[in-house]
């Protein structure tokens, strides 16, 4: 993400869309009834369309929609804002922005000046758009899932079946070649350049003999690559991978470890007995209190609104405010905690 232009006080942003960690970015800092500008098409009706069929034109134009609800499914290419148009042609009606991380251009329109957590989110994005990624390989007896961790979650890739028989079945040898053979094609295409980070998880000894494999057909492909033992593969290995840190070792200031590691802690201190708020009712008596020192909320309380008031609150009384995407698995932790913890200064 690039920050073309901000206005503090009247709560305008404009930015550059260039990574899909931006989608999520744009889609927390949307809230109802924010004007949303941009590029688009729009089918423009001259006045005999309505009588001959098929001359309605496509035209692209810039328009401004309120926002009344945005669409996106974590890692899909584009991100859907809806509404009805505020600036341009056809004032009232109702149209879609289709918003996409491509160099795009795109114009917010708070109702209301600039936050410290709305600039703060945008600061994050901008640095990110040169944070490491790291690419994941869980392998076991069942299958290899490949997986890519952004700043701003687990993207899953693909995954290949092994579809090895067991050991008393003839031709296991040669399935368990072919099944190393087509994890590495595989590999070639995803790590790509190779001086992407490799991380390869899993239970036993397949992921070491994998990667005996692999440097012994491809290896600057398995150059630098990580082995570490997780007690499952598959989806399950990637996040029990994540939750020790391996990510972190790799990148150490990556978002998604950081995330995991402040929900652990929050979880750990409610465990303990240890200072510590969750709910929101909860929460928000310990921001009165400036008793807080880290504030977690998901990205989906943030972009609600209803937050705001609280948000800026806690700032003020110096709390590090950290929006936690539920495109991952702290995530969905935090959202079952009402969406928010707080880890504490001093118990209340």
């Amino acid at each position: 993400m690039k920050l073309v232009s901000q206005d503090i006080g009247a709560g305008v942003l404009t930015l550059k869309l260039d990574a899909l960690e931006d989608l999520w970015t744009l889609r927390t800092l949307i809230a109802p009834n924010d004007r949303v500008t941009a590029d688009t098409i729009r089918t423009v009706e001259a006045a005999t369309d309505k009588v001959r069929e098929g001359k309605a034109e496509k035209k692209p134009m810039r328009l401004g929609v309120r926002a009344e609800s945005v669409e996106w499914h974590d890692f899909d290419d584009h991100l859907r804002v809806l509404g009805p148009i505020e600036a341009g042609t056809d004032m009232g009606r109702h149209h879609t922005l289709v918003l996409r991380p491509d160099g795009m251009e795109v114009q917010l329109q708070k109702r209301g000046p600039l936050q410290g957590w709305h600039l703060r989110l945008v600061e994050e994005a901008v640095a990110g758009s040169t944070a490491p990624q790291v690419l994941l390989l869980a392998l076991d007896d069942a299958e290899a899932q490949f997986a890519v961790l952004s700043p701003r979650g687990l993207r899953i890739l693909g995954a290949l079946p092994a579809n090895i028989p067991g050991k008393r079945h003839a031709g296991g040898a040669e399935a368990k070649v072919r099944f190393y053979d087509e994890t590495l094609r595989s590999l070639k295409l995803f790590r790509a350049p190779p001086a992407l980070p490799l991380i390869v998880v899993g239970p036993g000894w397949w992921r070491d003999e994998f990667l005996e494999h692999a440097r012994a057909r491809e290896p600057a492909l398995a150059a630098g690559a990580i082995s570490e033992g997780t007690s499952q593969g598959g989806r399950v290995g990637l996040q029990e991978a994540i939750r020790r840190g391996v990510a972190e070792r790799v990148a150490a200031d990556h978002r998604v470890a950081v995330e995991t590691r402040l929900v652990d802690e929050a979880y750990e201190r409610i465990a303990g007995g240890k200072p510590v708020a969750y709910g929101p009712d909860a929460v928000r008596s310990a921001i009165a209190a400036g008793a807080i020192e880290t504030l977690l909320v998901t990205d989906q309380v943030a972009r609600s609104g209803a937050w705001d008031p609280d948000l800026k609150a806690a700032e003020q009384g110096r709390a590090r405010l950290v929006i936690v995407s539920t495109g991952h698995e702290a995530g969905t932790r935090l959202a079952g905690l009402g969406g928010a913890a707080a880890l504490l200064r001093f118990a209340l």
